[in-house]
This record gives C-alpha cells, sequence and structure tokens, in this order.
C-alpha cells in the first residue's frame, strides 16, 4: 500500500466526512452561545434586568465567558457543578445535550473513517495515480457500510435541526425559530451538503473495473493535485479522453495513460444505460445505432457522433 493512497484518501476522499463534523460542531456551538446571551439578557432570570446602563465592554466580556464554557460543554455528556470555568449553564447540572450532539456526530465520523481505513487497507491499492485505487473509491460508495453511513449522516442532520427547531418553538432556548436558522442556515447547509455528498454515487460510464482501467498508472500530475483533486474529478476528465478516442483522437487518453492507446477503455451498458456520455461513447457504434437515445443525438446522414470520421470498433465488458 502506497502511502501516496493514504494522503489522497484521507486528505480528498474524506472532506465530505469532515465538512459534516464542523459544520455539527460549529451550528451547535453557534446555538449554545446565542441560546446562552438570550436568557441571560432577557425574562425575569435576566442578569442584566432593571440595569438601565449595560456597558459594551460588559457584554463583550460575558460573551467570551460564555463562548469558552461553551466549548469545555460541547466536551462532557454531563455537567456537573465545578466542571465548567466559563459562564454556561451556572448552577444547572445535568446533561449536555451540545456536549451530546457534538461528542455523538464526534464517535460516528470517527468509526467512519476508521471502517474506511481497514477497507481501504484490505484493498491494497499500490499508487493514488492507479486505476485499482480509481476502482476502489468508485466501488466504495456501492458498499452496504458505504450506504449505512450516508443515510446515518442524513438522519442525524434532521435530527439536529429538529432537535433546535423544537427547542426554539417549544422549549427553553429562549430565541425562535427565525433566529436559529438565520445565525446556523450556513452550518444546515453544510450539514445537509456533507450527508448528500456521502449518500450521491458519482459512477462514470465507463466500467471501472475493466482490466484496462485497473492495470493503469495516470498521470494526475504532482503533490498538488494529489491534496486537491478528487477521483471523481478525474473520472469527468477520463470521461472526456475516452470519449474522444473511440471518436478518433487519441492524445488526451495518452496523454493521461502515459502510452499508446490501441483501443479505448470499456463501456458499461448496464449500469448508465442513459448517461449522456455513455449514449455518446455508444453513438460512434454501428451495433448501438438502432438504440433510441442514440438515435437522438445521430444525424440521418453523419457515420459518426464526431469530428465525422468512421466508427470505431470498442471493447464492451457485460
Amino acid at each position: 500500500m502506497g502511502w501516496s493512497v493514504w494522503v489522497h484518501f484521507f486528505a480528498v476522499e474524506m472532506r465530505s466526512v469532515y465538512l459534516f463534523y464542523t459544520a455539527v460542531k460549529t451550528f451547535t456551538t453557534k446555538m449554545a452561545v446565542a441560546a446562552e446571551m438570550a436568557r441571560e439578557t432577557g425574562g425575569d432570570a435576566g442578569r442584566w434586568v432593571g440595569n438601565l446602563c449595560v456597558k459594551d465592554i460588559d457584554v463583550d466580556f460575558r460573551l467570551h465567558c460564555v463562548e469558552r464554557g461553551v466549548q469545555e460543554a460541547l466536551w462532557r455528556f454531563y455537567i456537573s457543578p465545578g466542571d465548567l470555568s466559563g459562564c454556561y449553564r451556572e448552577g444547572q447540572e445535568g446533561i449536555s445535550f451540545i456536549g451530546t450532539i457534538h461528542l455523538v456526530a464526534l464517535i460516528v465520523c470517527a468509526a467512519i473513517i476508521v471502517t474506511f481505513f481497514v477497507m481501504l487497507l484490505l484493498s491494497d491499492c499500490p499508487d493514488w495515480r492507479s486505476g485499482k485505487y480509481l476502482a476502489f473509491t468508485f466501488n466504495l460508495e456501492h458498499t452496504t457500510p458505504y450506504r449505512v453511513v450516508s443515510m446515518g449522516l442524513m438522519g442525524y442532520t434532521t435530527m439536529v435541526f429538529g432537535f433546535f427547531a423544537y427547542e426554539a418553538t417549544m422549549g427553553d432556548l429562549f430565541f425562535d425559530m427565525q433566529t436559529m436558522v438565520t445565525a446556523g442556515w450556513s452550518d444546515l447547509m453544510a450539514m445537509g451538503g456533507g450527508a448528500m455528498a456521502m449518500m450521491t454515487s458519482h459512477d462514470p460510464p465507463f466500467d471501472y473495473m475493466d482490466s484496462h482501467i485497473t492495470s493503469e498508472t495516470f498521470n494526475r500530475g504532482g503533490i498538488t493535485n494529489m491534496a486537491s483533486q478528487s477521483n471523481y474529478s478525474f473520472g469527468l476528465q477520463l470521461n472526456n479522453a475516452i470519449l474522444k478516442a473511440r471518436c478518433g483522437d487519441s492524445s488526451d487518453l495518452e496523454n493521461l495513460v502515459g502510452h499508446k492507446v490501441e483501443t479505448p477503455f470499456a463501456l458499461d451498458d448496464v449500469r448508465h444505460p442513459k448517461h449522456e456520455l455513455a449514449v455518446a461513447l455508444r453513438a460512434v457504434d454501428p451495433q448501438y445505432e438502432d438504440i433510441p437515445e442514440v438515435k437522438e443525438i445521430k444525424a440521418p446522414s453523419s457515420g459518426s457522433c464526431c469530428f465525422g470520421g468512421s466508427p470505431r470498433s470498442a471493447l464492451l465488458v457485460s
């Protein structure tokens, strides 16, 4: 197992998990600070009730004290008297709801990373540029652990939103639903975005399990690309290169593989029968000319989908 595989997988392919965790922590922190400050400045229990002159410096000092207390509460399932040095839930012993929400999210995300770590270890991918590693990440999205995890993250996002929405409307958060959405909409979108990124598969129209793909080592650039370019992004680049190769221009594909290409890579006819690139690829092969989707993009008098050349035969794997 090459070291570059670990760097790329955990720096790039796991970004949606990091996004989800960061969004949960940030949203929970904002809600806790807002609730505590609203409690202290309003209602009969307000800290400054009856005080007609509240200095900005006093509010600022209190805000920083509350933020310090919230950061400590995030790492506790239960708050006991004297646990927190900051000004959060002073004199209120009990379950730390923000800590429970945050720590459960942290445990879930850590479990996801460990699970995928084991699966990657068992795959024995030699290099981040290898076709075997490319196939591993595409295939990972169809495994049971991945599907369970992605649905779990979306369910957790819904639960967190539901909890704070209930507390804002029916509970004791001391602010309304509008305030909650205004303060935390970006974090809610990040949570949902991270979960949706996990739930959405990104299969290319070519057969990524074909031996021509898995045995290749692609030219994907240096360290900059290793730390930034996802396999999905590279898959799009490879899609276009394969399409051009099947239409007669193999230059892009040969640049990606670093050698002469005799036969363009395989196309998966089962998984993506109507994928736009898959249809375009099939349009260059006479054996597919009766497919309705192909007829739509082929001119009646043309012999090829592109470049005006004659159709090329291609390796197709069932």
